[in-house]
């Protein structure tokens, strides 16, 4: 269960009360922290901040060192993210569509370079939940102007079109 910005696995697995879930029903839940409360789940994408971490790697190192130790069927490993978690679990869908079972973001859309991070990515099964009164990644996208570029460009896509791409996508 990966958290948003400005959050940690504390605070999404209390929000989120999957403990309790997972108990209920005979699971594991697990809860990283990403570095400074945020995940980079826009690492290589052209017009985007920068930065070095690979936390893409960092997922599919947490699954291979947690089932040295714990009885896990590699089969059914989920991932679902909130906010920035959520870009981050997209991501994921694209970088290691082999790790895990299926995904779902929630609160977060498309963001700019994913549809060439996902060109050779195969089908996978999403959930995805998004308000339409969410203010922190608006339903209708947001935009913000880049310098050198004459005109905005999306950082979050619209929901349409999110549902859009993975709908044609799968």
């Amino acid at each position: 269960v990966v958290h948003g910005r400005p959050d940690n696995g504390l605070g999404i697995a209390l929000i989120t009360e999957m403990n309790r879930v997972a108990e209920e029903n005979g699971f594991i839940a697990v809860y990283p922290d990403g570095i400074d409360q945020e995940w980079n789940y826009v690492r290589g994408v052209p017009l985007m901040q920068q930065r070095e971490r690979d936390d893409a790697e960092f997922y599919r190192d947490l699954i291979a060192d947690l089932s040295i130790d714990l009885n896990i069927d590699m089969d059914r490993v989920y991932l679902t993210g909130f906010s920035n978690g959520g870009f981050m679990t997209e991501r994921q869908i694209c970088e290691s569509p082999d790790t895990f079972a299926a995904y779902a973001f929630i609160g977060s859309t498309l963001f700019p370079g994913i549809t060439n991070l996902c060109e050779d990515a195969p089908p996978v099964p999403i959930l995805y939940m998004h308000g339409n009164e969410d203010v922190s990644i608006p339903w209708e996208g947001s935009q913000q102007v880049v310098p050198g570029l004459s005109e905005a460009i999306y950082i979050s896509y619209p929901v349409p079109a999110t549902i859009a791409y993975w709908g044609t996508h799968n």
